[in-house]
C-alpha cells in the first residue's frame, strides 16, 4: 500500500504533515507519495495540534488565528485569534500549539507566540465546542535572542524547547504550573 503526503497549501507556504515543510512554490512529493491538498486560503499555518477527536487546530503565524479543520474543511470561525502578537519578521508570530494530554477532563490547549523582539508567551485555552475560551497566560517575558532564530514551541506532553540561554527559569515557572511533567 502506498503511504499518502497529506498537506495544508496556504497563499504563501506549504506545511506537509508527513513531510515537513517547504518554502513558497511547488514541493516535491517523495516516490511513493501521494499528495492530497486538505484545505487552502490559509495564512502561514506553521503551527498544527490534532485534538484526541480528530479536529485538527491550525494556528496562522501572523495573524494570531487558530483555526479548526474538521468534516473535511476549514471552519468560518475561529477557534481563537490571539492579539497583540509580534509578527513583524519570517521567525516570529504564533510559533506552537499543545494539546494537554488529559484534555478530554480539562480542554486545554496552550499557544506560544511571540511578545516582542526580545520576549514570548505561552498561553493556555479551555475549548468549549469548537472556541477557545478564557486565555490564561500561563508564562510571560520567555527570553528570545531577538527578532529572528526564535526556534521555540509548545509540544506533546509539555515540551518546551528554547533556543535562549534562560530555558532553567522558563522550565522552573512552567514546572510550578504543570508539575514534573516540563522537560527540556
Amino acid at each position: 500500500a502506498r503511504r499518502a503526503l497529506v498537506g495544508i497549501a496556504a497563499a504563501e507556504s506549504r506545511v506537509a504533515l508527513a513531510g515537513g515543510a517547504t518554502g513558497p512554490g511547488t514541493a516535491t512529493v517523495p516516490q511513493g507519495y501521494t499528495e492530497t491538498q486538505l484545505a487552502s486560503g490559509l495564512s502561514r499555518p506553521v503551527a498544527l495540534a490534532m485534538l484526541p477527536d480528530g479536529r485538527l487546530l491550525i494556528g496562522e503565524q501572523w495573524t494570531g488565528r487558530i483555526k479548526i479543520f474538521m468534516n473535511g474543511a476549514v471552519q468560518a470561525t475561529p477557534y481563537a485569534t490571539l492579539l497583540p502578537i509580534h509578527s513583524v519578521d519570517w521567525e516570529s508570530g504564533l510559533l506552537g500549539l499543545a494539546v494537554h494530554p488529559d484534555f478530554a477532563n480539562n480542554g486545554y490547549v496552550y499557544v506560544f507566540a511571540t511578545q516582542t523582539t526580545t520576549a514570548q508567551r505561552i498561553w493556555r485555552y479551555t475549548t468549549t465546542g469548537n472556541v477557545g475560551t478564557s486565555p490564561t497566560l500561563i508564562a510571560d517575558n520567555i527570553p528570545t535572542r531577538g527578532a529572528n532564530h526564535n526556534g521555540d514551541q509548545v509540544a506533546g506532553s509539555f515540551t518546551i524547547s528554547s533556543t535562549s540561554l534562560k530555558v532553567q527559569s522558563l522550565l522552573n515557572a512552567v514546572t510550578q504550573t504543570f508539575g514534573n511533567q516540563a522537560t527540556a
